[in-house]
C-alpha cells in the first residue's frame, strides 16, 4: 500500500474511498492510476506522520518527512486546511 499525503484543501475534500486518481511524478516521467482505499485526516503533518510511520510514507524518520512536506506546503496552508493521507 502507498500513502499519498496532501493538504485537505477544497479539491481533496471531495475525495472518497473508491475514487480513482491519476498520480504523476514531479519530473513527468511516471504516471500511475490508483484507487483510494482509505482516507486518514489529521490537523497537521506531524500528527499524520506519527499515525502512519515515516517508513510507510517513504522516509527514514519523522524529521525528514516533515522537512520534505515543508518544501511543498506552507504552515499557513496546513493550519487552514488540515492534511490527508
Amino acid at each position: 500500500m502507498t500513502f499519498e499525503v496532501r493538504l485537505q484543501d477544497p479539491k481533496r475534500q471531495a475525495y472518497r474511498v473508491g475514487d480513482s486518481l491519476q498520480l504523476n511524478s514531479r519530473d513527468g516521467g511516471v504516471s500511475t492510476r490508483v484507487e483510494i482505499v482509505e482516507i486518514i485526516s489529521h490537523t497537521t503533518f506531524a500528527e499524520l506522520i506519527k499515525s502512519a510511520s515515516p517508513a510507510s510514507l517513504g522516509f527514514r524518520d519523522a524529521p525528514q518527512a516533515l522537512a520534505e512536506f515543508r518544501k511543498i506546503y506552507s504552515v499557513n496552508d496546513e493550519v487552514a486546511h488540515g492534511v490527508i493521507g
